[in-house]
């Protein structure tokens, strides 16, 4: 196998995963507008760390995260925030941090 026919190879699944990454992000947002009335009221920070949490812990399991899902509802982020920081301990405590600041400040920082 040559050096241009593996860059093909590379840049075809690159597409694809990509093309892929789009379509699941488009479906949870889809679902998360369907499922609950209150996240197309939140800002776009905190509709992305949702769609984030979706496509890494599984909509199922997100679903289970009723004491989050109730205070994202109440408005209560700091709540929202505290139970990702308790319940997602199998993410990189990076991510997990990330996700719990930006349920809480709705500021994703840029």
């Amino acid at each position: 196998m040559n050096q241009e026919m593996i860059w093909k190879l590379r840049r075809s699944l690159e597409e694809w995963v990509s093309e892929k990454f789009i379509e699941d992000m488009k479906y949870f947002y889809i679902k998360l507008s369907q499922d609950f009335n209150w996240f197309n009221a939140l800002n776009e920070a905190r509709q992305a760390a949702l769609i984030e949490l979706s496509a890494f812990m599984g909509y199922k399991n997100l679903c289970g995260l009723s004491e989050m899902l109730l205070a994202i509802e109440d408005e209560d982020f700091e709540t929202a925030a505290s139970s990702i920081a308790e319940n997602l301990s199998f993410l990189p405590g990076w991510r997990t941090a990330r996700l719990a600041d930006i349920m809480e400040t709705g500021s994703d920082g840029t």
